[in-house]
């Protein structure tokens, strides 16, 4: 982990300069083997809140999944082409510059520390280290539930577990439930 860490404090984007303050979290992260910690995660969280809220924008509250968050769905409606392009690129910019590298490596600390490179055996991995899949659980079945209907999903999985949603978020998938987070960007 602490050799992601350095790879990520090391890569310089072509389109995007990181902020000081990701810099300076990866950089703890790497003295501390590749591990984030929750501090730093919580304040790269915020360091994107407040940047979009500093270009003119309402603050995107994210989605919360036990410990983990993700980037709320943004309501285009109402919204010139325009008004909804700029918002986007603001919303990029802002991960990217802010949160893009902690949020990334704090979820493979819990999700996937063994860096698989295929993510939904990442997710059923982790799912199987917690004890919240059965054995026999395969990605091949993760694919087709996630496709499915929360309803029509396979039993052996407890998908309003706490953990059950750790596991696919920290693995860059993506859940939708009727507490989702909706961002109006122009309120």
């Amino acid at each position: 982990m602490k050799e992601r860490a350095q790879f990520l404090l090391d890569y310089k984007d072509p389109l995007y300069t990181r902020s000081d303050d990701e810099t300076e979290m990866l950089q703890r992260a790497v003295d501390n083997n590749g591990i984030v910690s929750r501090a730093d995660y919580e304040t790269a969280w915020s360091n994107y809140r407040t940047c979009v809220q500093d270009h003119g924008y309402t603050d995107p509250v994210p989605n919360e999944y036990g410990s983990f968050y993700s980037l709320p769905m943004t309501v285009r409606n109402g919204l010139t082409q325009e008004q909804a392009d700029k918002a986007q690129e603001t919303a990029v910019y802002c991960w990217s510059v802010y949160t893009m590298d902690i949020d990334g490596l704090y979820g493979l600390n819990f999700g996937n520390p063994s860096l698989v490179g295929d993510p939904e055996q990442a997710i059923v991995d982790c799912l199987h280290k917690r004890g919240l899949a059965d054995a026999s659980y395969t990605s091949d079945q993760y694919i087709e539930d996630s496709q499915k209907l929360e309803s029509e999903r396979s039993s052996s999985v407890d998908w309003e577990a706490t953990g059950t949603q750790e596991c696919v978020i920290a693995n860059g998938g993506s859940l939708s439930n009727d507490n989702e987070s909706m961002w109006k960007p122009l309120g």
